[in-house]
């Protein structure tokens, strides 16, 4: 029995073998913003290897730069997305079956709001251990790296 559905997508996508480097290019690119710059996932969807696209983002410095561009639109994204938790989430929606307005609301996620002063918020105090780089300068000229755990950073526990 032959398969519609792999029959289908191979009508869909032309043969990226048969494409220019500059139209690989383009098709990565397109496919790395619709993956949020998941990069295994995007050559997946392109039918190439992700040696391919290594080698594309070693030895293509524009194309590099637009890679690195979506990289930091994602991680806009997904910043704007935490802070939608840490705000919390009020949404109004139109039910056609029951003919009447829903609100959906999620409170601020504790959760989120922890993760962000615990990366965002370190110069405040909000860490769980302080680490420090202390560097010595010993006999055998090593570096020696030291992090000391403090249980209680002066906020009674909290964080």
């Amino acid at each position: 029995m032959i398969n519609d559905n792999k029959i289908m997508k191979n009508v869909d996508k032309p043969d990226v073998r048969k494409l220019k480097t500059a139209q690989r290019k383009k098709r990565l690119l397109e496919e790395l913003e619709k993956s949020h710059a998941i990069i295994t996932m995007a050559c997946k969807n392109v039918g190439l290897s992700p040696e391919t696209f290594y080698q594309y983002y070693r030895n293509d410095s524009k194309f590099a730069a637009s890679v690195e561009q979506i990289k930091e639109n994602a991680v806009d994204y997904t910043e704007s997305k935490l802070f939608e938790l840490i705000e919390g989430v009020k949404k109004e929606e139109y039910d056609p079956v029951k003919k009447e307005w829903i609100v959906y609301k999620y409170p601020p996620c504790k959760t989120a709001v922890t993760f962000y002063l615990k990366t965002k918020g370190k110069h405040k105090g909000f860490q769980e251990k302080i680490e420090q780089d202390i560097h010595a300068k010993v006999e055998s000229t090593s570096e020696v790296k030291i992090v000391a755990e403090i249980p209680d950073n002066g906020r009674g526990g909290i964080l």
